[in-house]
């Protein structure tokens, strides 16, 4: 996991962990919350590794895809987590 956790950059970590604080914040249980968390992390890795698949530079474009991508892997598992709360 600190592997993981390692190839992502200070700002996606920041951003993982403002997701991780507002979750909590609204009432989803510390595992909810980590599991939401967790499962953002592993959206980021997948969509690094399809930059570099792809051989596309980190610009503007490439950051904008990433932020979208974490809310989006916020979206689609805080719901489902807190539906089973």
């Amino acid at each position: 996991m600190l592997q993981l956790l390692l190839l992502l950059e200070d700002d996606q970590l920041c951003q993982l962990s403002v997701v991780f604080v507002i979750s909590l914040c609204l009432g989803i249980s510390f595992l909810g919350a980590a599991l939401i968390s967790l499962l953002s992390v592993a959206v980021c890795v997948q969509v690094y590794g399809s930059l570099a698949v792809l051989d596309i530079s980190y610009q503007t474009l490439a950051c904008t895809s990433l932020l979208i991508s974490i809310g989006i892997a916020v979206e689609f598992v805080a719901h489902p987590v807190a539906a089973y709360e």
